[in-house]
């Protein structure tokens, strides 16, 4: 992921202020400085895009509660879960009025575009050995 190079990518526990549970994501990018809960490099409290990847035991977790959860973190620009058992791709957007707006990619042949990092990362590449 050249495209990254730039940024701090790292997995992490995180949380959120409003609430005191944590979560793993199965990665996260972080633009500029992470900040941690207490300073204890374990927490981290900004990432800006978090990416899961779906399986059959994880898949209602990920799309239901723990979407929720990462709702609350406000440095949050985008959440992006990627099916394993088959093409699909979905990005929920925080837009400016704290609404998350939803992308579904589902053609091998679409780029999924990430606002807040200005990338485009192609399905291909993403299922290049998968299928």
């Amino acid at each position: 992921m050249a495209h990254l190079a730039s940024r701090s990518i790292v997995i992490q526990e995180f949380t959120s202020k409003k609430n005191t549970l944590f979560t793993y994501p199965d990665v996260s990018v972080i633009c500029g400085k992470i900040e941690t809960l207490n300073d204890d490099n374990q927490n981290v409290l900004n990432p800006t895009v978090i990416f899961e990847v779906l399986s059959p035991s994880t898949k209602g977790y990920d799309l239901g509660e723990k979407f929720r959860l990462y709702q609350d973190i406000p440095t949050l620009k985008e959440y992006m879960v990627i099916d394993s058992d088959a093409v699909d791709v979905r990005i929920w957007s925080n837009t400016k009025n704290d609404s998350w707006q939803l992308a579904v990619y589902q053609n091998i042949e679409d780029a999924v575009e990430l606002q807040s990092l200005n990338i485009s990362l192609p399905l291909k590449e993403m299922y290049e050995s998968v299928f």
